[in-house]
Formats: structure tokens, sequence, C-alpha cells
């Protein structure tokens, strides 16, 4: 859309203001942070062959799928066939009214998303983690500042020097 409205508008008028992720929103919602130490994560889009899945889950940790409505059934094929099926969970409409959250897709699956779909699948385990400790208790952390009432994922929030950890 951005291409087509800079060439309708005049020069200068298009802002571009950023916003939250569907991804981060959706993890939010379920307070799970999207990784925890050294874990990886990988975006990729519904449309793609769920076989590309396949191989994105042999190496990294979590998935965060987006557009799941397009290829839903192969993307649950390959969950299952990877024995991942129970620590994926879909979300519809993030963020709008009739947001939905579907933790247990074993139990309670559909068969079509919406449009405004993703998932996110949890294929890792937790590795090896710094944790800074609670914020009052963190002498590198400074009560007061926006991130130490706790970030958008969960978690320990806090500021250390020239760094933000959310």
């Amino acid at each position: 859309v951005l291409p087509y409205l800079a060439e309708m508008l005049p020069e200068g008028s298009v802002v571009t203001i950023p916003g939250i992720t569907s991804y981060k929103m959706a993890a939010s919602r379920i307070n799970q942070p999207l990784v925890t130490g050294l874990e990886s994560l990988t975006i990729m889009s519904g449309v793609e062959d769920p076989e590309v899945l396949g191989d994105l889950l042999d190496k990294t940790d979590n998935v965060a799928i987006l557009k799941t409505y397009k290829t839903y059934e192969g993307i649950v094929a390959m969950l299952k066939k990877k024995n991942l099926l129970g620590k994926a969970t879909l979300f519809s409409k993030v963020g709008l009214p009739d947001e939905a959250i579907r933790t247990d897709l074993e139990h309670d699956p559909i068969t079509q998303p919406p449009y405004l779909s993703l998932m996110i699948v949890k294929n890792g385990g937790q590795k090896e983690e710094t944790t800074l400790g609670p914020v009052d208790s963190n002498p590198h952390c400074r009560r007061g500042h926006p991130t130490s009432r706790g970030g958008p994922l969960g978690g320990v929030s806090g500021v250390l020097p020239n760094k933000t950890v959310v």
C-alpha cells in the first residue's frame, strides 16, 4: 500500500508510524515470551509450502507463522508429523473485539482460521539464560524507568548501562 500512497499523495505527506507486531501482541496475550535464554525465533509466512515449516522446525527453536489461514491444514499436518501440535497456539484477530486464542489444537481443532490469524510454535526448550532478578533487588536497574514495570511479553525488565532489557 505504501508505494501506491506515495505515488498518489504529495511528497512528504506519508509518515510511517511503528506499531506492535502481531506476533509480539499474540505472545503477550498468553504471557509467554517468544524466546528465553539463547533460544532462536524464526518468523515465516503461512503462504509458504508447509514443507518449508518442517525444515525450519529442525533448525530453529520457536516459529511465528503469519497468514496461517492460507495453508492451515498443511501447517497442522506438519506440526502433527513433528509431534509439535501440542506446542502451538493459534491466534485470530489479535487486538480486535472478537479475538480468539486456541492453546489446545490437539483436542480443540478448527478447520479453517480467519484471515487475520497467526500461530506461535514453542519448539525449543529453555536454554541457558542470564537472569537479572527482580527489578527492586537488582543494582543495575533503576526504579521508575519506563521499562522497570514489566515488559510487554512478561518477565523481568530493567535498565543496564547502555542496554534496556525487557
